[in-house]
């Protein structure tokens, strides 16, 4: 071993290269640097570059740092299909029974004219025949059951006509004498019937 001229640091000769190297001066070595005390051919390569040994394994993770701030809330997504209609619920409970009506109530319709055509609302119809002879004229028949009750309350008579080729138990007319009344009813097709 000798010292560098320059340097005055002590140098050692690779053994196999025969190049000179610097030594590090004592205190100067670091922890896990080799003395060249031993064999140098242990540490230098053919070409006198130094060889280093394995990487040594992986430290253990640090720590997980703190989580983030929250980011901003997305655009708001389309409107998804509308679902099909569930099944039809169960029928509710049938509602109390209204109060009967009054029996003691009659509605009629009075008439005082020489001609009267019967309207689908009719019921009772009170013809005041005083003044003079009344025509009552039926509407066409339909065979639906609908019944008139009809009232002469005057000293002339009151006549019943029928619709088009219709009949009242086969008669063209009716003839209802003074406080006489009839009830006729649309059996069929073309034909009243008096009850």
């Amino acid at each position: 071993m000798a010292k560098c001229s320059s340097c005055n640091a002590q140098t050692v000769t690779c053994a196999v290269c025969g190049k000179t190297k610097k030594e590090r001066t004592p205190g100067s070595i670091p922890p896990t640097s080799i003395q060249l005390s031993l064999d140098p051919t242990q540490f230098l390569n053919g070409e006198g570059t130094w060889v280093f040994g394995p990487i040594g394994p992986s430290g253990d993770p640090g720590a997980t740092g703190d989580v983030g701030p929250t980011g901003d809330i997305g655009l708001t997504g389309d409107v998804g299909l509308t679902g099909e209609v569930g099944p039809t619920g169960d029928v509710g409970e049938t509602g109390p029974t209204g109060p009967p009506g009054d029996p003691s109530v009659w509605e009629f319709t009075l008439v005082t004219d020489a001609t009267y055509t019967v309207q689908g609302d009719d019921v009772i119809i009170v013809c005041d025949s005083t003044m003079t002879s009344i025509d009552v004229d039926l509407p066409a028949t339909t065979g639906g059951g609908k019944g008139y009750r009809i009232k002469n309350i005057g000293s002339n008579t009151v006549t019943v006509n029928p619709n088009g080729i219709d009949k009242i138990d086969g008669q063209v007319t009716l003839t209802i004498a003074t406080n006489e009344s009839v009830h006729i009813v649309d059996i069929s097709l073309g034909n009243w019937s008096e009850f």
